[in-house]
Formats: C-alpha cells, sequence, structure tokens
C-alpha cells in the first residue's frame, strides 16, 4: 500500500469508529474476556453477552477472511485484463487446466466432507480405521488444507475479478484490484460491493460448515459441575446453562435447556462451591474426563 491509501485506512474516522466499538465491547463484557475465555467462565456469562461475543467472533473470523482472501488473490489490472473466457483473464497465473484441476479436486474434496458429516457412523469407521493406517488420517487432515486454500483463493478470486470489472467499467484506472476497493466514486458504490462481498462470504461459510461439522463431530468438550450448597447439599454431575432471574443459577441434567431436561433454579446465595469438571467426548463416545477445577465461593 502506498501512503495515501494507509492514510485512508487509518484517517480520523476510522480510528474514531474502531475505539467506539472497541469500547462498547469492553462495556459489556467487563470484567469478561471476549476471545480467551474458559469453558467455565462462559457457563456464566448471560444471554446477550454470548450474543454480543458470537457476533464479535464472527465479525473478527470474516475481516480476516476476506483480507487473507482478497490480498492473497490480487491481481495487476494492467496484466491481466478481462475476458470472456475461462478463467476470465488474459496471462493467468497459472494454465486453465490446472485450474479447473483443482476446481474439480474441491468440488470432490466437499463432497467427501459432506458425505462423513451426515453419515456419522461413516466418519467414525473412517477415523477408526485411520489409527491403524496413518495415511487415511494424513489423507483426512491434507484434505482439509487443500480444500480450505481453494476455497478460500475461488472467494478471493470472485471479489478481485468483480473489483477489477468495476474499476474497467468505471474507468477507474487502478493498477490492482484492491486498489479499486479504495476509490469508488459514490457511496452506493461501496455499498454494493461490501453487499456483493457479505453474500459471497455467506456462500464461503456454508461451505466451510462441513469442515467444522467434521471436527465437532470429532471431538467435543463439555463441563458439568458439582455443586455445593450452603446447606450441605450436593449436587452433582449438573450443567449450568445460564445466569438467570434476579442473577439466580439455572441448572439441569442435559448440556440444554430443552423439554426434557430437568432444571433447578438456584440463589447465588445458596451456593457454597462449584466444582468444575471437564469432559472430553469422541465421535465413538467413548468419554475421558481430567481433574476438577475449584471455583472460589465469591464468584459474583
Amino acid at each position: 500500500m502506498d501512503q495515501q491509501t494507509i492514510s485512508w485506512v487509518f484517517s480520523g474516522i476510522g480510528v474514531t469508529v474502531i475505539l467506539t466499538i472497541l469500547g462498547f465491547l469492553k462495556f459489556i463484557f467487563v470484567p469478561h474476556p471476549i476471545i480467551f475465555i474458559t469453558l467455565e467462565e462462559k457457563a456464566f456469562l448471560t444471554g446477550y453477552q454470548r450474543v454480543i461475543r458470537r457476533l464479535f467472533l464472527e465479525f473478527s473470523t470474516a475481516v480476516t477472511l476476506i483480507y487473507l482472501a482478497l490480498f492473497f488473490t490480487n491481481f495487476n489490472n494492467f496484466e491481466h485484463q478481462l475476458t470472456t473466457t475461462f478463467p476470465y483473464v488474459e496471462n493467468s497465473i497459472m494454465p486453465d487446466w490446472i485450474i479447473l484441476f483443482f476446481e474439480i479436486a474441491a468440488l470432490l474434496i466437499l463432497i467427501f466432507f459432506l458425505v462423513l458429516s451426515f453419515f456419522e457412523k461413516l466418519l467414525a469407521s473412517y477415523l477408526k480405521k485411520s489409527k491403524q493406517n496413518k495415511i487415511l488420517l494424513y489423507i483426512l487432515l491434507l484434505s482439509f488444507v487443500i480444500y480450505i486454500l481453494i476455497l478460500n483463493s475461488n472467494f478471493g478470486y470472485i471479489i478481485n475479478w468483480i473489483l477489477s470489472f468495476l474499476n474497467s467499467s468505471l474507468n477507474l484506472n487502478q493498477k490492482s484490484s484492491i486498489e479499486t476497493l479504495l476509490v469508488l466514486p459514490t457511496f452506493k458504490a461501496y455499498m454494493g460491493i461490501f453487499t456483493i462481498i457479505l453474500l459471497v462470504y455467506v456462500l464461503y461459510r456454508l461451505l466451510l460448515q462441513p469442515v467444522i461439522s467434521i471436527f465437532n463431530k470429532m471431538s467435543t468438550t463439555f463441563i458439568v459441575a458439582t455443586i455445593t450448597l450452603t446447606n450441605g447439599t450436593k449436587l452433582h454431575n449438573k450443567y449450568i446453562l445460564r445466569p438467570s432471574v434476579d442473577g439466580n443459577l439455572l441448572i439441569g441434567d442435559k448440556p440444554r435447556p430443552t423439554e426434557d431436561c430437568d432444571k433447578i433454579m438456584l440463589p447465588r446465595t445458596s451456593i457454597l462451591i462449584i466444582e468444575f469438571k471437564r469432559v472430553y467426548r469422541s465421535i465413538n463416545n467413548k468419554e475421558t474426563s481430567i481433574k476438577r477445577i475449584l471455583l472460589p465461593p465469591d464468584f459474583k
């Protein structure tokens, strides 16, 4: 980036907006951390704090992925003119057949991931075989890497191609496609390109979902608690569902407050101490746990 671009990005308006957002998030989460938060701490977040935290993480992830995708697939508008033939720019970095090969590979990997994510028994069987044959495990890990790289490249290429098209149609005369984003002539143009980026990103996240689903099914971590009340009563293996009405604590015998979950509302003043136990559940339903973590009585 040149000096003009840097000045634009870090203008007074940009700094003000960033500081306002950070101040707002700090106001919401104090004394709770936003990103580096344990499962034990997360159990005591209120509903709106969980929503804001999720939005913050999604926003941070989106900005990071978009940034990486755009800058890694940025191309020179003068050297790579738009065409009507695949891959829709001339003088492309790779030959057409290599690009087609990777696109077909990504499609096959996506089908492979969808099958594993929808059929849990098949995924369990594959992982069981991979323990005996490490090559199967390496194939799975390599597929993850290849798929994400291709998906990220496609996402960035689509946005950069659209920026290059705008550069050509609006006669902006920018050297690189990414620079076009900084010199769009009207506010409506910015709203339009950001809407397109958002829609393409939603598709990007949907195509990433099978990978996320497989990872979640391979291993899940949750916590259970043994709660000692001031009268000496102990409630074993309870799930802390959320802080609820008037600062009370809602607990249950299931990890979700569903209809079949036996729920109890505890006043915090009735709680002497809480002992946490982390449980790791794998896809074959085997569970392992680690030693308990004690929370001091004064946890308000």
